[in-house]
């Protein structure tokens, strides 16, 4: 706030308002500005949108006020994933979903993804199991991938509709050895993927990273062929959760989701491509049956540990050391399920120089 003539802002009135709450600000003052500065207890939700008052007086008694009104950035689709089947040892675990309305961009897809489990949904969902994601329309497959014996979509069994129809896919590939490794998708339409636990460093071919969300790569609207390949940097060996979206608006159809080691930006740049889940290729895991730590953040806001926890659903606890000896729970911690098997864990900033955590789920 600037003082503006005679109206000088008197600083100690100054309340802050945000979605309709009062909450603690720190107030200062220099000069003809006086600066309200609040820190959140916890991160916003992505996509979420919010409203914040300030007001005052000035030294006059006047009354002063400003409102405003600001939004988060979203991924391509939810950190909390989009339901279907989770993969198992040796296969992506598939959803279709068809008969849900017109579908012509990856926002489109997601939101009829969102419903398939809703109460009331009216269209069609189809659930199975598969090796790789090799797929195409058999009625109409499109100009194909890189790979030949595409498989039928598992739903043509079942009435699969040609035209707008959405392809869900999660599984957990194992990466055999730290280094670059390059994620590779060709889809007709369009797809995104998130490969959870490592951002995208940079993409080739047609398709797009998102800058707010780098775990995140896609190409989000109608396409005859999509085209991308994503490259990770420095990449952990380990096991990581990997959730597909793909759609079909109309016309030829197809998927197909690959890998190889090292950075490529494009097909052309390695022979060493092979299907994530194929003879050869990175290998498909089952669910993690232990915890494994995936992010550290710590904000203004507070600290959060990302992880993949054997019971998502469960109840998990945080514990808090200062010498590695002595361990009590973490005073306001709480959980939040996030994609596949994830646990998002969240704690205001330690007052103490050096702490250290530990999960346990009793």
């Amino acid at each position: 706030m600037e003082d503006a003539g005679a109206s000088v802002v008197d600083s100690t009135t100054v309340k802050l308002t945000l979605d309709g709450s009062p909450v603690a600000a720190t107030v200062g003052k220099v000069g003809p500005l006086t600066t309200i500065t609040y820190n959140a207890l916890a991160a916003f939700a992505p996509g979420s949108s919010h409203a914040l008052k300030v007001e005052a007086k000035d030294t006059a008694g006047n009354n002063l006020s400003s409102d405003l009104t600001f939004n988060l950035p979203a991924p391509f689709f939810s950190l909390g994933g989009l339901g279907g089947p989770a993969g198992t040892a040796g296969n992506w675990g598939v959803r279709q979903i068809w008969n849900g309305g017109r579908v012509d961009a990856v926002v489109s897809a997601a939101a009829l993804a969102a419903l398939a489990d809703q109460p009331g949904f009216t269209g069609r969902v189809h659930n199975s199991q598969s090796p790789v994601i090799n797929f195409a329309l058999t009625s109409s497959p499109g100009g194909g991938g890189i790979f030949a014996d595409d498989l039928p979509f598992p739903a043509e069994a079942d009435g699969l509709s040609p035209s707008d129809f959405v392809l869900v896919a999660r599984g957990s590939v194992n990466i055999p050895r730290a280094g670059d490794w390059t994620i590779g998708v060709h889809s007709d339409d369009g797809f995104a993927l998130h490969f959870v636990g490592h951002p995208f460093e940079s993409v080739g071919g047609a398709g797009v990273l998102d800058d707010n969300f780098p775990e995140y790569i896609g190409f989000l609207t109608e396409t005859g062929n999509s085209n991308t390949r994503g490259i990770l940097r420095a990449l952990p060996a380990g096991n990581y959760a990997i959730e597909f979206i793909g759609f079909q608006r109309t016309a030829g159809s197809q998927f197909e989701i690959y890998a190889a080691e090292g950075a490529f930006a494009e097909d052309a740049e390695t022979d060493t491509w092979q299907l994530i889940g194929a003879t050869g290729g990175l290998e498909l895991a089952a669910a993690p049956v232990r915890f494994e730590i995936q992010r550290i953040n710590r904000t203004q806001a507070g600290l959060t540990i990302e992880f993949q926890s054997p019971n998502p659903a469960g109840t998990h606890q945080l514990l808090q050391s200062t010498d590695l000896r002595t361990w009590t729970p973490a005073a306001g911690a709480t959980f939040t399920t996030t994609a596949n098997n994830g646990v998002r864990a969240s704690i205001a900033n330690p007052a103490t120089p050096a702490a250290f955590y530990r999960l346990s789920l009793p």
